[in-house]
Formats: structure tokens, C-alpha cells, sequence
């Protein structure tokens, strides 16, 4: 359970934590300062008084941390690969902490491991690129050697302001990765988002006619995203959205792969009660062979950042966005999480960037995150009624029936609905645009000095 700060503390929004880079001992390992406010302290910020060694995109460095199927907590009795059934899991895992274990002793330099071992030395691990909520600290333990209550994990996994800790424990870090990378791009002259969402702006003002419902992008076929392809197929919202669909992708070459994850989650689906999904439903999905696209986008390649990662023309044809998170709760029969903790990746900022309207398939409390980080989310003209429901499929139900509502609404009314939003929009571009990242880099003329400017 997290610690509640009181309501007198609550009474301001701008509760954060800021890391800042010094030395830098080898490449993307700093030195670090780590200062965090609780709201009525602002003007008396506390310092973490630990000498702090901080590695950048750890998830880089190791490979105990690209895989959730290695470093996260499995459910019981888990629908998981045979290559990573027990004990088969296990003795692979193991191979790979060890891995891990000698890339550290090797790479990182003698002095530096000793600063790391210290006893008042903090390690802060950067793993902002994922959001995994069940994470095992043991295995951290072994790849650097140090206890658990020496390590500090920053993840994407958003902390809400009125809890003093992260729910997943003290030892967590919320970092804004994502909610940053996409204001950088809002201010990069050379992408043309400015350019482009002015002209979005005034297509609102002229009344342009928009022909298409929403976005709908579903490219990497994780399996919250293919039951949420399945209801909308189901009940018939399709035709109206530009959609898409990955099959093949990531260097997936074998349809066989495709074919076994269909398998598993119709098994899953038929096993709940509440999912409307039949047999046509699956057969529907297993008629395609390929990647559905609707633009030029072949969906082989992630384009999640530059011009490339979003097409203008469909956001100036759309009412509004259907946005599939990462890794929505509720819909994955394979490892524990925590429910109320969402992830914001680069898909959650998109429409403030593009200046739309927007429906969320994603964790439990994904919009009242954004809601909580000061973004507009129209929950006057959009019901996000589903951002709280628990139950994965019964969230998704309310998603479909608040889409297919917001499909009966006749194209005059959305053109007045949009026109009047234009400076609700134009707020929400602008309050990205001027987000700083927790994690800042100082240069300083000695390296030594650790003083912060």
C-alpha cells in the first residue's frame, strides 16, 4: 500500500523527483545528485545525501533487463512459451544473470565497483524505456552484488501525485522518458509537429469535413491490442477508422509463431465468463496473413519517433484517436502486476501532440495519470468511465461503446465540438512542449564538482 501524503500537501500538483548527471566514469554511468519535493516543501527541496551512481538505458547494458519473461514475476500457473516452462526457465535465467554478473565485474572499471559496493553508495538503474510493475530485485541483486535496499529503479510506471511513494515501493522512481521525448520532438524545427498542428488548428476553425471516425493503431500483435482488434472486428467499428495490424514484424518471419499465439488466446478468451468472442471472431483473425496497413507504413519497422511516426493526413481525417497502450492490464494471463499502476509510453502523449480527442486502451487510471500530470482530457465531450474499470475485457466493452457512441454523433456536431476545443488543444500542445525531463545532465568545467548549478 503507498503512502498518502496529506491533503494539505495535496493542494499542489508539482510533486517530482530530479536526478542531475555529473561525472560521467565510462560511458552512460554518471555521477548523480537526487533532489525530490513533496508539494508544501517546494521552496526546501530534499536531498538524497547517498553519493549516487546512475546508469543510463541500463536495458542496454544487460540482458537480464530487456526481456519481461526473464526479470518479471510469472502467475501461477502461467500460459507461457515451453522454452520458458520450468525448470527449462529457470537454468536459462540463470545462464543469463551470470552473463550479466561478469559484464558488470568486466566492464565496469575496479574502482568504480567499489564505489557501487559501498555502503553509502545508491545505485539508480534507468529501465525508463519499459514499464514492468513486477519486477524481481533478487536478480538485481545478483548481477551487481549488492543488496536490494541499495538500488534504486526508474521505470515509466507513473506515480500519482498524492502518494508520497511509488506503489511498487520506495526503491521506485517515476521518470517522465516518454512524456519527454515527446515534447523534444514538438520543439524539433526539423519533424515539423508545430507546423503541423497549427495546420490541424485550422482545419478545427475552418469546419474541415472529416471523413474517418479515428486512429486505430494496433502494429505489434501483443495480446491486449489482438482482443481489443477481435471486439472491434466484433462489433462492427472497423470500417470507419484507419487501422492497422501487425503480423509479421520485429524480425518475425514464421507465421507458425502468429498462429500459436491465436491459439493461446482463444484458449484464454473461452476460459472468461464475460468475453463475448466465438469461434467466427477467431476465424476472422486467423484470415489474416499479413500486416494490415493504411498508410505507406509497413509496420517491419518501429516508428515510434520522427516525421515517419505520425501520419498527419489521417490525424486531419479522424474525429478523434483510439490509442492502444504498451501493455494494457487485465488482458495478459502471463505475469503479475500491479492494477493500478499505468505505463505512459510515447502512444499516451501522441494526441496532445497532434491536437485530438482521444480514447485510452491502457492500464487502470492511464487517463487520470495524464489528467494527474496537468493534460486536458476532455472528459466533458469523451466518457472515460472505462479508465477505471479493472476487469481488462469489461474495460474494453466500455471502450467499444463509448467509440460506437461517439460514431453516432453527426459530422456538423463534431465539427462544432472541435472548433470550440481549438484552445483546450492549443493548452495541452503547449503544456508538453514545456515539460522537463526528471533526469537532467550537467556539465560543469571539473568533473569532480558535484554542486548543482
Amino acid at each position: 500500500m503507498s503512502k498518502k501524503i496529506s491533503k494539505e500537501d495535496n493542494k499542489m500538483k508539482s510533486f517530482r523527483d530530479t536526478l542531475n548527471l555529473y561525472q560521467e566514469h565510462i560511458d552512460g554511468v554518471f555521477e548523480a545528485t537526487h533532489t525530490y519535493h513533496y508539494p508544501s516543501h517546494m521552496a526546501h527541496p530534499t536531498i538524497v545525501t547517498n553519493r549516487i551512481i546512475y546508469i543510463r538505458n541500463a536495458i542496454d547494458r544487460f540482458d537480464t533487463l530487456k526481456s519481461s519473461e526473464l526479470l518479471c514475476t510469472l502467475q501461477d500457473g502461467a500460459d507461457v512459451d515451453e522454452f520458458y516452462s520450468t525448470p527449462e526457465r529457470k537454468k536459462f535465467l540463470k545462464s543469463v544473470m551470470n552473463k550479466d554478473r561478469l559484464n558488470f565485474l568486466s566492464k565496469f572499471p575496479p574502482a568504480l565497483i567499489r564505489i557501487i559496493k559501498d555502503d553509502n553508495t545508491l545505485l539508480y538503474i534507468d529501465h525508463g524505456m519499459e514499464g514492468w510493475t513486477n519486477v524481481r530485485f533478487d536478480m538485481l541483486e545478483h548481477i551487481f552484488d549488492i543488496p536490494k535496499e541499495k538500488i534504486r529503479w526508474l521505470t515509466s510506471c507513473y506515480k500519482f501525485n498524492d502518494h508520497a511513494t511509488h506503489p511498487m515501493g520506495d526503491n521506485t522512481i517515476f521518470i517522465n522518458y516518454f512524456e519527454k521525448i515527446m515534447s523534444d520532438q514538438c520543439a524539433d524545427k526539423k519533424i515539423n509537429f508545430k507546423e503541423n498542428f497549427a495546420k490541424q488548428m485550422n482545419h478545427y476553425k475552418n469546419k474541415k469535413k472529416r471523413s474517418m471516425l479515428c486512429t486505430s493503431y494496433m502494429r505489434r500483435r501483443r495480446f491486449p491490442r489482438t482482443f481489443m482488434a477481435l471486439m472491434l472486428n466484433h462489433n462492427d467499428l472497423l470500417k470507419h477508422m484507419y487501422w492497422s495490424l501487425g503480423t509479421l514484424v520485429d524480425g518475425q518471419t514464421d507465421f507458425k509463431a502468429v498462429e500459436h499465439q491465436i491459439d493461446r488466446l482463444e484458449k484464454w478468451s473461452h476460459s472468461k465468463w464475460n468475453s463475448p468472442l466465438s469461434d467466427p471472431d477467431f476465424d476472422w483473425l486467423r484470415s489474416i496473413d499479413k500486416n494490415i496497413t493504411c498508410d505507406s507504413n509497413t509496420l517491419v519497422d518501429n516508428l515510434a519517433y520522427g516525421n515517419s511516426s505520425i501520419t498527419w493526413k489521417h490525424m486531419w481525417n479522424t474525429k478523434f484517436a483510439l490509442v492502444h497502450e504498451t501493455m494494457p492490464n487485465g488482458l495478459e494471463p502471463v505475469f503479475k502486476g500491479f492494477d493500478h499502476i499505468p505505463f505512459l509510453s510515447e502512444k499516451a502523449y501522441k494526441p496532445f501532440a497532434t491536437g485530438q480527442l482521444f480514447v485510452m486502451h491502457g492500464c487502470v487510471g492511464t487517463v487520470r495519470a495524464l489528467k494527474d500530470q496537468g493534460y486536458d482530457v476532455f472528459d466533458d465531450i469523451i466518457n472515460h468511465d472505462y479508465d477505471i474499470v479493472e476487469d481488462g475485457i469489461e474495460r474494453v466493452k466500455k471502450i467499444c461503446t463509448e467509440v460506437e457512441r461517439l460514431s453516432m454523433i453527426p459530422d456538423n456536431e463534431w465539427e462544432n465540438i472541435l472548433k470550440s476545443l481549438i484552445p483546450r488543444f492549443e493548452y495541452n500542445f503547449n503544456h508538453l512542449t514545456q515539460v522537463r525531463h526528471n533526469v537532467l545532465r550537467m556539465h560543469v568545467a571539473d568533473p569532480k564538482d558535484r554542486t548543482v548549478q
